[in-house]
């Protein structure tokens, strides 16, 4: 909780614009006092690169000279200082930060590929459930959740997808402060959906937006997966892009799971589902080629299973080596497939989670069960030659070997 004046900033959207090298503001100020400004100052360092101000129910566009791209390899952040001001004297002050960072579908030798900042680069991530033994849904810290994202880039990823979760804000800042792509999933349950489900489902979606939306990391919204609860697909897209025309927006990931395995031709991307081994996804619109879920190479480790009932796997390898084999010979296949036009790749899954023995990780974070040495330059090799021109943009990898 924090005290603050009767006339505060009550919400705030940052809106980057690299192609134009302009960002702009639009915030919502409480009260409806006359003679309501709002004062913004940008800075790089110490440094002031832009600053205006405006009356409180306009928006506010800066110029931004020579900006500095945001990128998973070079996770840029410009501060931001936000002043609200009554009669010329200020009654509240918030400070923030933003990526200038754009994010789309362009199509490249014929082919619709997903750019970042106007380039094409492939992306490859886990799928990443955000469960804890210890606290479920919760994260133990702030630590443990900064443990998962460096974890993560050292196994040589450059995206994350959120699946079916809703993280704390402070997941996101460490995405965003080390350099991480997130397709965000709204959290969805099996089973037609009564009238007042949808009317609930879509309020949650709204706030979810809203409230994430300063997010640069987040770079796909990603509204129902595999047919679960799906309703009004088409309107629920437009929905979505509507609330955000600046990020992607991704229909029904896994269209290809089930029994319907419709595809609605909506959204952004193209999304197939499939596991051992890693399918293509054809190419037929103008929607990106992706790969939303593939792989759950796994097996269980000895003292490391929580639902020793019936703990699963879509087939149990033998060890860490014949695990790590496949791994490999799947990436082989990814990059074909790549060749082929595909913009993206989901790998499930960064970690066991209670009954699903198919992580990189056991649950506790305790073991790795694939050799990371291996799978980073594994999964380096499929954005490698994206980067060819600028060999920073590949992740170093960290000296903690606790990983």
């Amino acid at each position: 909780m924090e005290p603050v004046d009767p006339v505060h900033l009550a919400d705030l959207a940052i809106t980057p614009h690299l192609a134009e090298k302009t960002v702009t503001f639009s915030c919502g100020i409480s009260g409806r006092e006359p003679d309501l400004t709002y004062r913004v100052v940008v800075r790089d360092g110490t440094a002031t690169v832009a600053r205006g101000e405006t009356r409180a129910d306009k928006k506010l566009t800066l110029s931004i000279p020579q900006p500095k791209p945001w990128t998973p390899d070079r996770p840029f952040l410009y501060d931001a200082e936000i002043v609200v001001l009554q009669n010329g004297k200020p009654v509240d002050r918030v400070e923030t930060y933003f990526g200038m960072r754009d994010i789309g579908i362009e199509t490249i030798d014929g082919v619709p590929k997903i750019v970042l900042n106007g380039r094409f680069v492939f992306q490859m991530g886990p799928l990443d459930q955000g469960f804890w033994p210890d606290g479920l849904h919760t994260p133990p810290s702030d630590e443990a959740m900064r443990w998962d994202i460096e974890g993560i880039k050292d196994f040589g990823f450059n995206m994350i997808r959120k699946h079916i979760k809703v993280e704390p804000r402070r997941w996101y800042y460490w995405c965003d402060k080390l350099g991480v792509l997130v397709w965000q999933d709204m959290p969805g349950t099996f089973g037609e959906r009564e009238y007042d489900d949808r009317v609930q489902f879509e309020l949650e979606l709204e706030r979810m937006i809203r409230t994430h939306g300063n997010h640069p990391s987040i770079i796909m919204w990603v509204v129902f997966n595999e047919h679960w609860g799906l309703y009004d697909p088409y309107r629920m897209t437009r929905k979505v892009m509507d609330l955000d025309p600046t990020r992607l927006v991704n229909t029904n990931s896994g269209f290809t799971a089930g029994k319907r395995k419709v595809d609605y031709q909506a959204g952004h991307v193209r999304d197939i589902h499939h596991y051992r081994p890693p399918g293509p996804v054809a190419v037929i619109d103008d929607r990106a080629a992706v790969l939303g879920e593939y792989g759950a190479i796994g097996y269980l480790a000895e003292g490391h299973v929580w639902d020793a009932d019936g703990p699963w796997v879509h087939f149990n390898y033998e060890n860490l080596e014949k695990a790590t084999a496949e791994y490999e010979a799947f990436i082989t296949q990814l990059l074909e497939y790549k060749r082929q036009g595909l913009s993206a790749a989901v790998y499930t899954q960064w970690t066991d989670v209670e009954n699903e023995m198919n992580g990189l990780y056991t649950y506790d974070r305790k073991v790795r069960k694939l050799d990371r040495d291996r799978v980073r330059r594994a999964n380096l090799s499929t954005y490698r030659d994206d980067c060819s021109d600028d060999p920073a943009a590949l992740p170093s990898l960290r000296a903690d070997d606790r990983r």
